[in-house]
């Protein structure tokens, strides 16, 4: 950078107190001078604010508009800003062809999450003609280039067998990647391969540490398998009421299988009071959202007339 960026660059300090006092006011003053000299980062963050209403008054239409400023200019980040806006309808109709031209943009720029966005897409056949072939090879290209939702998607692919043969060892080795960044999806499939000792060796102590990974990021997915090893006794020691905490955690965020344990731990009075009333509201919940276990449940509650 040069003289001719000083504007992006005390942009920068401003918005991020680099040195200086931060202001986000000022901040935008700079960044329209130097987006106005052409700078595709300055638009970026100009579009960034205007999303979230730092130091501008916040608007859609106007972080939308210097996003594709940016886009234009040619900013990876303000290209898969931009397509995500058009798959997801985010101040724009959903376009997937839109989306899809960005994202691919953005890809050749080496955007990995991007080549994992069009992976995504061919999956479920978004503006392109269904493949899961054709989705694991942009999974894998995503997953090659660092993107952990890539990774995580290309393990799963494997372990699934969609648009590649099966291959566990593969599978985990995508997951540990994912994992390891962070990952909480990649965190609890790479716990239950751990649990049942499947392409890993079995290994309780193992599948705990990465559910809790997982839960501790807020994952419910991750809060549930962690409560089911406390509940049973797996690679921790044996805890209803740890368990139960949980299992509220997770159903709290809309898990329906968690939903359900909850209906059974109030029903039988595991790791807290027993109430058929609690017990029925869980398992309602649960059953409206297709569990069937619940919805038999409920029913026997009903036959029996406990707590409805």
């Amino acid at each position: 950078m040069g003289f001719e960026d000083a504007d992006l660059i005390l942009g920068l300090m401003l918005a991020y107190g680099m040195g200086i006092p931060e202001s986000h006011e000022e901040a935008a003053s700079h960044y329209l001078r130097a987006a106005g000299k052409g700078r595709a980062l300055a638009c970026r963050e100009l579009g960034t604010m205007y999303s979230k209403g730092k130091g501008v008054p916040q608007s859609p239409a106007e972080s939308l508009r210097w996003y594709r400023e940016g886009a234009e200019a040619g900013d990876v980040d303000s290209q898969m800003f931009l397509g995500n806006a058009y798959e997801e309808g985010k101040g724009v109709p959903v376009s997937y062809e839109d989306a899809l031209h960005w994202y691919r943009k953005a890809s050749d720029g080496g955007s990995g999450w991007c080549k994992g966005e069009i992976g995504y897409m061919y999956e479920h056949g978004l503006g392109v003609e269904q493949s899961y072939e054709e989705a694991f090879k942009w999974y894998v290209d995503g997953a090659r280039a660092g993107s952990a939702w890539s990774q995580f998607k290309a393990g799963y692919a494997l372990e699934k067998g969609k648009g590649a043969p099966v291959s566990l060892t593969e599978a985990a080795g995508w997951y540990h990647k994912a994992a390891s960044q962070g990952d909480a999806g990649a965190q609890c499939s790479l716990g239950m391969m751990y649990q049942k000792g499947s392409g890993v060796p079995k290994y309780h102590p193992e599948a705990v540490r990465l559910y809790r990974m997982a839960a501790d990021q807020g994952s419910p997915w991750g809060q549930r398998l962690l409560a089911d090893m406390y509940e049973h006794g797996l690679g921790v020691e044996q805890s209803y009421e740890e368990a139960f905490n949980l299992y509220m955690m997770s159903a709290e965020k809309g898990d329906k299988w968690a939903g359900f344990k909850l209906g059974t731990f109030f029903e039988e009075g595991k790791g807290t009071s027993q109430s058929y009333g609690e017990a029925a509201k869980w398992y309602i919940a649960s059953a409206e959202k297709g569990v069937v276990s619940a919805q038999r449940s409920i029913g026997r509650l009903y036959e029996r007339g406990l707590g409805v």
